[in-house]
This record gives structure tokens, sequence and C-alpha cells, in this order.
């Protein structure tokens, strides 16, 4: 299932990112990484899995930049929490620690308003 997804997501891509918004490609990138990891899983050599790991990492950085030029910092904040768990995933702790103090930065500075946190509040 994982590498038909995967296989219809790059026939879709060039029409995304020469019609679409950077709103739009940056959702396609994040897509595109989330079906790499879940069909490199399904990879039975290990090297292999590593190599889509990282090239979902690569498309996790362009989405993004993306979601950070347009100040949409709950998107970014997403793919963050995503990244640092593929650095995890991988075994690369300090790539992992730099995006976790990154994604922490960001939820300082644009806090997600939950219902729990807005029931704390009150």
């Amino acid at each position: 299932m994982a590498t038909r997804a995967l296989r219809t997501i790059r026939t879709c891509l060039p029409i995304v990112f020469s019609n679409g918004s950077l709103f739009e490609c940056s959702r396609a990138r994040v897509l595109l990484a989330k079906c790499l990891v879940a069909a490199s899983s399904k990879e039975e050599s290990g090297s292999q899995s590593r190599v889509s790991t990282f090239k979902a990492v690569d498309h996790l950085k362009k989405a993004l930049e993306g979601f950070l030029k347009l100040r949409a910092h709950h998107r970014a904040k997403d793919v963050l929490y995503l990244m640092a768990r593929l650095y995890h995933l991988l075994g690369a702790v300090q790539e992992r620690n730099q995006v976790s103090a990154e994604l922490k930065r960001m939820e300082e500075s644009y806090p997600t308003n939950s219902a729990c946190q807005l029931a704390i509040m009150l």
C-alpha cells in the first residue's frame, strides 16, 4: 500500500510543483516524505531504508523552508517534530537535538493553543 501511495505521489508532484502555491508544494513535500518513510519500512535492506529516510529528511527541510517563508508556524512545528523523530530513528543524536531545540524555540515564540491549555488558563 505504501509503495502504491509513493508511486501516486511521484506522478502528481510535477503538477503540484508547477501549478501549486508555495503552501501546497510544501504540503506535497511533507506527504512525499511520509510516503518515503512508510515505503522504506517495507524494504528488506537496512541501508536502502536509511537512504530513503535521509531523502525524506531532505524533503522535510525544503518543506520547512516553505512553511517558514509563509509564516505557517503550526505546519513548521509539525515538520520539525517529524524531522526529530526521523533523526532519532537514524541514530543522528546531534541533529535530533538541534531540531528539537529549534522546535522548542518555535513553540515558545508561537505557542499552540490547544483545548487543554485553554482549560488550564480558566
